[in-house]
């Protein structure tokens, strides 16, 4: 785990960093919460479980200048038995300021990895709210060394001027491994 806060009114609230297991001989995941302007809510950056072949999705929770999270839980996928979770991320610039997020990593499967949760906003008043991005698990192979496809990316971006508000991102599953080659 682990949590920073620098800056301006330094606070958060009933807030949990924890960090994943590491696999045999691999480094394990992070769970970070973050701040620069200050002031983190109710939150939890918790990574995903790690298997004996994969890491489990990283979680992350940052804001930056005139920050303020609140409400949020961000949590990294699961990993397959060989692949990794997808990592969950919220990051804000500038003017900082995200409201009620929910965010989480798809789980991996044997061939494939999860899909990433994503939420970036970025430069001038900058400010997310109630939005959640979602990624999902990753499909399975087949005996036949058919490889499942990644689950699907949810993501929710603004730039320079960044704003939003109620959105949702949502990544599908992949699909799963059919007949495999030769």
């Amino acid at each position: 785990g682990n949590i920073s806060l620098k800056g301006v009114g330094d606070k958060v609230t009933g807030s949990t960093a924890k960090g994943g297991d590491g696999i045999t001989g691999g480094q394990a995941s992070s769970g970070t919460l973050s701040t620069n302007g200050g002031s983190i809510t109710g939150s939890s950056a918790i990574v995903g479980a790690a298997s004996d072949g994969a890491v489990g999705g990283g979680a992350s929770i940052a804001a930056t200048g005139g920050s303020a999270v609140s409400g949020t839980h961000v949590t990294g996928g699961d990993a397959g038995s060989g692949k990794a979770g997808g990592s969950a991320a919220v990051t804000a610039g500038t003017g900082s300021s995200v409201a009620d997020g929910t965010v989480d990593g798809g789980d991996g499967s044997d061939t494939a990895v999860g899909g990433k949760g994503t939420i970036a906003a970025s430069g001038a008043g900058t400010t997310v709210t109630g939005s959640h991005a979602t990624g999902f698990s990753a499909g399975a192979g087949d005996d036949n060394g058919g490889i499942g496809g990644a689950g699907g990316n949810g993501s929710s971006t603004g730039s320079w001027g960044a704003t939003g508000t109620d959105s949702a991102a949502v990544g599908g599953d992949g699909g799963n491994g059919t007949i495999g080659g030769t």
